[in-house]
């Protein structure tokens, strides 16, 4: 299973009420001439920010959520839309386009599409391309961090500790950009203007990643938080939100006493802070 489609290592194993979980079902589901589909499945943020900037652009589009679980990713059908086998694959029939990376699909939306997600002004937008292409370092910091936390804990479970100056190493540089985002969003709602833009969407994607892990903004980034809210009331994304976080709980990794690999069994100093 490829770690950029399910980040979270461990996909739905009863997807089967919302997403296409077989060969002959993704076969059914393939776009019609003129229509636009998108592939996505839960819980990707890379999917999950192509789903929004639909929403938020207001282009009509079929959805399809495919199954990570069964397999279906990896059929010759599917690889006919996404030689890579990922999502999200994004078809357009209106122009006979198909495109399965995500920062295609968002530039293709913006290039063709009305009601941008990029400002005019040269300044604004500078500012938002620049944080648009820094956007994915807190998700590669919080999935290594997230991976070596995991396994922390299964050596724990064979009393095998971890070196505690490499966790210490990690979590200062996953602090130290998270601090960053929070001096972005001084003096500001959004991260470049009064409206969300496309930066916003995708670094809340990852955001929402580390919070769903168990890392808290409330009481340590105090604007990341606020603005973390205002996004999440988007309809765009209540809309969109992925549907195996609706009924289960992450990973809880990246909360303090995961971290500490006390799990929350004593009074450390973790749970201080």
């Amino acid at each position: 299973m490829d770690k950029a489609s399910d980040p979270e290592g461990h996909a739905p194993t009863n997807d089967a009420d919302y997403a296409v979980c077989t060969e002959e079902d993704l076969i059914q589901s393939f776009a019609k001439p003129g229509e636009r589909v998108l592939y996505w499945g839960s819980g990707s943020p890379q999917a999950w920010r192509v789903l929004i900037a639909l929403e938020e652009k207001k282009i009509e589009y079929r959805s399809v959520c495919v199954s990570f679980s069964s397999g279906v990713l990896k059929t010759p059908a599917f690889q006919q839309l996404n030689p890579r086998m990922r999502v999200p694959v994004f078809v357009d029939g209106t122009s006979g386009v198909i495109l399965y990376e995500c920062a295609a699909i968002l530039a293709y939306l913006e290039q063709f599409y009305p009601n941008p997600l990029l400002p005019n002004d040269p300044k604004l937008y500078a500012i938002a391309q620049t944080r648009l292409h820094e956007s994915n370092e807190i998700l590669s910091m919080v999935g290594e961090m997230v991976v070596y936390l995991r396994r922390a804990q299964a050596n724990a479970n064979k009393n095998i500790r971890p070196n505690p100056d490499v966790l210490q190493a990690k979590w200062n540089f996953l602090e130290s950009e998270l601090k960053l985002w929070e001096m972005y969003l001084t003096g500001r709602n959004f991260l470049v203007a009064n409206d969300p833009c496309l930066c916003d969407i995708v670094v809340f994607t990852n955001v929402a990643y580390a919070v769903r892990c168990g890392l808290q903004l409330d009481g340590l980034y105090p604007r990341l938080a606020m603005w973390y809210l205002r996004m999440c009331s988007r309809p765009s994304i209540e809309k969109t939100w992925p549907p195996h976080w609706k009924t289960t709980i992450g990973f809880s990794v990246l909360a303090k006493c995961h971290f500490c690999m006390c799990a929350g069994k004593c009074e450390c100093s973790c749970q201080a802070k």
